[in-house]
């Protein structure tokens, strides 16, 4: 529905149940829309680094039914955006893409292990701390990315408690 509509309001306006459901209204945004709100930040600003470090990309265009990744490098080599470094094990990410390419490359802002930033999970996923990415920018630019990421970070550690 968030998707389609922004939010739920604009939803019972477009099929005129604003009057039925003019009581409704949520308590609280639900956890799963802060993460998806968090996360599609997260994958803006994750295009926005690799724009500017000069590695091209197109969105969502894989040909490949069901399969949307954030970033496609080329046909074999895809990209998708993680707020957590162990997301990508709680998710079909893997499973779905591989099949269809040759490389897989999960970039994540939290991380959650004692492992490498930068480390293989199978043979053609890799998974990167986007800090990898930020180590040839210019201090400011680096300045800037690190006070846009800390803040999605400290929302997304704000609502895990």
């Amino acid at each position: 529905m968030v998707h389609y509509f922004k939010n739920v309001e604009k939803y019972f306006r477009e099929y005129k149940k604003v009057r039925k459901y003019a009581h409704w209204k949520p308590r609280r945004k639900p956890l799963v829309l802060i993460y998806s709100e968090l996360g599609k930040r997260f994958e803006e600003l994750v295009g926005e680094l690799l724009g500017e470090i000069k590695i091209p990309f197109t969105k969502y265009q894989s040909s490949v039914k069901g399969c949307k990744p954030d970033f496609i490098v080329n046909q074999s080599h895809w990209m998708d955006a993680k707020l957590s470094e162990h997301t990508v094990f709680n998710s079909e990410t893997i499973q779905k893409y591989e099949p269809h390419i040759d490389k897989l490359t999960i970039i994540y802002l939290r991380k959650t292990s004692q492992l490498e930033y930068r480390r293989m999970v199978t043979p053609k996923t890799e998974l990167v701390h986007i800090s990898q990415y930020m180590e040839s920018l210019e201090p400011e630019r680096h300045s800037y990315y690190d006070g846009q990421l800390k803040e999605i970070e400290e929302k997304t550690i704000k609502y895990l408690r």
